[in-house]
């Protein structure tokens, strides 16, 4: 009988792992996407913007960057905040 109850708590211990890695495999899409980094070119791409737009929006603040060996990377979160920001009001850039 013991040995039945010892075998029960070991499943139930294994179920909660289960449990947690099942959640870490349901991470949307979404924020795995939004972790990802991407550069000036791709930026300029998915926005359709020029390169001198893009260091116009990176002077005035408008949108976060890190710069490494003179390349500048950008979180796809904050691209998506910069859009989420003119969702709406029509802003444009300027």
């Amino acid at each position: 009988m013991h040995e039945m109850v010892d075998m029960i708590l070991r499943m139930a211990d294994d179920l909660k792992e289960m449990k947690v890695m099942i959640q870490a495999l349901k991470q949307s899409r979404t924020e795995r996407f939004r972790a990802v980094w991407v550069d000036g070119p791709e930026v300029e791409r998915l926005l359709g913007i020029s390169t001198r737009t893009l260091q116009h929006m990176r002077d005035r603040g408008e949108i976060p960057y890190s710069r490494l060996c003179n390349k500048m990377f950008y979180k796809l979160a904050d691209i998506e905040a910069l859009l989420e920001r003119g969702y709406g009001t029509g802003a444009e850039c300027g």
